[in-house]
């Protein structure tokens, strides 16, 4: 299941069943990812489907900020800096978890803190997490 990035080799394929030969060439081509079962497989498939999400996120962002009189260019660049930073913190501490990461970017009573006090309290996450499991359903009822 390769993903729009592994065209410019950089992005994770999910492998399954294990075959040593296709791990390999997926390697070369980012980073292949074995998975265990078929399970794990539409797991991973269905994960992919945040990948919209992601731009449309990244798009609100940059768009808030040109409200405010930041040239939209100026405003998408930052935006995509800061993403790819912290997308390379992830890469980087692979033995650190996601929400250890979360809790050292956010300083208790700062501005970080904030918005993820305000996206949880609006049940954010919750809600992406109910709009993955329709997703896998979708991806299990299709297989």
């Amino acid at each position: 299941m390769p993903l729009p990035s592994v065209a410019n080799r950089r992005g994770p394929t999910a492998i399954y069943p294990l075959d040593r030969l296709v791990a390999e060439l997926f390697d070369r081509l980012g980073t292949a990812i074995e998975v265990e079962s078929e399970n794990e497989f539409d797991a991973f498939c269905a994960a992919t489907a945040t990948i919209a999400s992601y731009f449309a996120f990244a798009d609100a962002i940059s768009s808030w900020l040109a409200g405010r009189g930041v040239p939209g260019p100026k405003a998408r660049d930052y935006v995509t800096r800061i993403f790819v930073g912290l997308a390379n913190a992830n890469v980087e501490a692979p033995e650190r978890s996601l929400q250890s990461l979360a809790d050292e970017h956010s300083t208790r009573g700062g501005i970080n803190e904030q918005l993820l006090t305000h996206l949880v309290e609006h049940h954010v996450f919750e809600n992406l997490s109910q709009g993955l499991d329709e997703v896998l359903r979708r991806i299990v009822s299709a297989s």
